[in-house]
């Protein structure tokens, strides 16, 4: 991932991705393939959501990756949390709206699995998703970073999660004991009172506390790599 503003490289098909540079181009082609030609056939009516742009490269990878990736030592997507038993009727409602967005834009260019695998997987990148941010704290996109998801959410964590490239580097904010919980902050919210209802709808926090400030979200569609995966 590039956080360059200036001096760009265009994709001459579709007009809509940008690159630091033609090796960073091709690098990227296996994935943006999979959305270069629909961006052309859509036009203006291109606008899947951050998740299930997310989802459709996690499940590219997947198909051109079947093993085990280098950034899942640790957990595997697969094995991500889901929380599925937790969810109200309308959250299973927009998953299934995701679900017929992504049949809709990548039908042609994807194998799905069967619903209920589809259900799950979207429950567990709307759990285990992080908001990639610039150093100016502007909002990029969304990605997974599967050994970082083993961390637990807190109001009050004692590590932040930083962006270098395609690599999510974790920085202690407070001194950590031996043994002590490694916890983050899910900076997914601007509006304290939202905040707190998306943490306990989402990440089923039963968070007390509005003392933290939250980041705003953007509806920016960007994908990067998680350490290796999802792009």
């Amino acid at each position: 991932m590039c956080q360059r503003k200036e001096g760009l490289s265009k994709c001459g098909r579709c007009k809509q991705a940008f690159y630091c540079n033609v090796e960073c181009q091709k690098e990227d082609w296996p994935m943006h393939k999979l959305e270069c030609s629909p961006m052309v056939v859509f036009g203006e009516n291109w606008n899947p959501s951050e998740t299930v742009r997310l989802t459709a490269r996690i499940l590219a990878k997947q198909q051109m990756h079947p093993e085990r990736t280098t950034s899942e030592k640790l957990l595997a997507v697969k094995e991500f949390e889901s929380h599925l038993d937790k969810l109200d009727n309308e959250k299973k409602d927009l998953i299934q709206s995701d679900i017929a967005a992504l049949h809709h834009f990548y039908s042609k260019h994807l194998e799905f699995p069967d619903s209920d695998s589809l259900v799950v997987l979207f429950a567990q990148v709307n759990c285990n998703g992080f908001t990639v941010e610039d150093e100016e704290l502007s909002h990029l996109g969304s990605a997974i970073f599967p050994d970082v998801a083993l961390m637990n959410h807190s109001c009050c964590p004692n590590v932040i999660v930083t962006y270098k490239g395609t690599l999510a580097e974790v920085r202690a904010v407070q001194e950590i004991s031996p043994g002590e919980e490694v916890s983050v902050w899910p900076a997914a919210a601007g509006a304290v009172g939202f905040r707190l209802r998306f943490y306990r709808a989402v990440w089923k926090i039963p968070c007390g506390s509005a003392g933290q400030d939250g980041l705003g979200v953007s509806p920016a569609a960007a994908l990067f790599p998680a350490s290796g995966l999802a792009g």
